[in-house]
């Protein structure tokens, strides 16, 4: 019961990049920037991704900017459809 919708510039990087972020930090920057502007602006009440690392660096940045929206594991978005019960065992 969900329409999936991409984020604009969905195939485009978030910045982080392990080492990139580091010693690239003005141009890591700049892109999270691009991507959190387009995280906030989009009418999804819920923004997914499968990567752990894209998740942390891109809700840093919304975090710094104040941002309401969260970016979230899809996993986590399925666990919880499931039975309370499936989840204990």
């Amino acid at each position: 019961n969900v329409e999936i919708v991409d984020l604009a510039q969905h195939d485009e990087c978030c910045g982080f990049g392990g080492l990139f972020s580091v010693k690239m930090a003005d141009v890591s920057g700049a892109m999270l920037r691009e991507k959190t502007r387009n995280i906030e602006a989009s009418d999804a009440s819920v923004i997914l991704t499968g990567d752990v690392s894209c998740m942390t660096h891109m809700n840093g940045g919304l975090e710094k900017q104040r941002a309401e929206k969260r970016v979230r594991h899809y996993v986590d978005l399925l666990a919880e459809a499931l039975p309370k019960d499936d989840l204990t065992g």
